[in-house]
């Protein structure tokens, strides 16, 4: 992959930026895209010396669409903040933001893979294959990858074990309702204790930002993650927002991606609880795009 677009340079996209060059990413141009000229400018000069440092070599620039022409991938994560508790709440105003976005993408001839972070981001992801008309399988979303490293992180230290041995996703709406397939998890772990920790996954987010005002190092993180697994030939099982065709909306479910995008899905199992729980999970997300497009 030689060159990336982030869009959006507020704390998810430098953290994204960053992990990039803390993780030595293979990537030789990045450009940053943001309203906030100077600024953005600064943000270039400093991941520069920053890469220089840690011997990645990436050239950080400051752009604008034009430079999305010959690009591998764009990531969008512009937008404004989450709302309190409530991510659905950014979609009217997140989506005229994207609109925008994708209208000044296809001034030009980009091709790429389109990376979404933006909230609600099942929804946003939606949007941007539907207006961009790029195959799906090229156009994914963070989803519940984030979700799910929370859901190790808090089993793991209630049972003092390494996250690892954790197993099992967060899988549906990033959202108020997706869920744990707790079937899938082999811990011992009893029903009071489980409601327990999907609560703590669902408000994670907003507990960060209660006291930082801002998520950026975890979700930065997992873009850096993604597109990682966009440039190898073998296949990684990651949970994203990705594209169902039967039911013609994105939500989270763990899925096989490689150098050419989606590739495939992982057949989970899910039992009958957790069959309606995604069911759920669709149906608020089906109802959000209705709302949307009334």
């Amino acid at each position: 992959m030689n060159k990336i677009i982030i869009i959006g340079c507020g704390n998810v996209g430098l953290a994204y930026a960053y992990s990039l060059i803390s993780q030595k990413f293979n990537v030789k141009e990045i450009i940053l895209i943001d309203p906030r000229d100077e600024k953005t400018k600064g943000e270039a000069m400093d991941l520069n010396h920053a890469s220089v440092i840690n011997e990645s070599f990436i050239n950080f620039k400051y752009g604008t669409y034009k430079d999305c022409e010959n690009a591998d991938l764009i990531c969008i994560t512009a937008g404004n903040d989450v709302h309190v508790n409530d991510r659905d709440k950014s979609l009217d105003n997140n989506l005229i933001i994207l609109k925008e976005i994708i209208k000044n993408i296809k001034k030009t001839s980009f091709k790429g893979f389109y990376l979404i972070a933006t909230n609600p981001v099942d929804i946003i992801t939606y949007y941007t294959q539907k207006l961009t008309n790029q195959d799906p399988n090229k156009v994914i979303g963070t989803g519940t990858l984030l979700d799910t490293a929370r859901y190790k992180f808090i089993t793991a230290q209630k049972l003092n074990i390494n996250p690892d041995d954790v197993k099992g996703f967060f899988i549906g709406q990033h959202g108020k309702t997706g869920f744990i397939t707790w079937s899938k998890n082999e811990n011992n772990i009893d029903e009071n204790d489980k409601k327990l920790i999907e609560s703590k996954v669902i408000s994670a987010a907003f507990d960060i930002i209660k006291r930082k005002q801002n998520t950026s190092y975890g979700i930065g993180t997992s873009l850096a993650f993604i597109t990682k697994a966009l440039t190898r030939e073998s296949a990684t099982l990651i949970p994203i927002s990705c594209f169902d065709e039967k039911e013609n909306i994105y939500y989270s479910y763990p899925a096989y991606i490689n150098k050419n995008g989606v590739i495939g899905h992982k057949n989970l199992n899910l039992n009958e609880n957790e069959n309606e729980k995604l069911l759920k999970s669709i149906n608020k997300i089906k109802k959000l795009i209705e709302d949307e497009n009334k």
